[in-house]
């Protein structure tokens, strides 16, 4: 099975630094590209063949916003982080929104294998 291959929007350097390093000690998901400007995120996208897109929710309108990327983007899910990444929402085209009140790094982890196990997080 590949790996679910993830990548960041802009996010603030804090939180993306603990993104990358939850990501990176999970054998299953690899971060394939971060757009640190909008105006590439469709290129990055398609060109990574993303599974799911994370992004701050400061940012999101930046990317076009999350229903406009789901759209375009059938397979994404759009994982939005709340401000300084205390909560997250992921968005999918079914259309499925799930909400997380705790992003701590194994919810996290949790949250992004969710949108690929049939929604429930362990």
């Amino acid at each position: 099975m590949r790996p679910i291959r993830i990548v960041l929007g802009k996010i603030p350097r804090l939180l993306r630094d603990i993104v990358v390093e939850v990501i990176g000690s999970e054998s299953d998901m690899r971060i394939v590209g971060e757009a640190e400007s909008h105006t590439r995120v469709d290129d990055l996208l398609r060109s990574a063949q993303a599974d799911v897109f994370v992004i701050d929710d400061s940012a999101e309108s930046e990317a076009g916003g999350r229903e406009r990327l789901v759209r375009e983007h059938r397979r994404l899910r759009v994982l939005v982080l709340s401000d300084r990444g205390k909560a997250a929402e992921c968005h999918w085209i079914e259309p499925h929104t799930a909400l997380c009140l705790d992003v701590s790094p194994d919810q996290l982890v949790s949250f992004i294998r969710m949108s690929f196990d049939g929604g429930a997080i362990r």
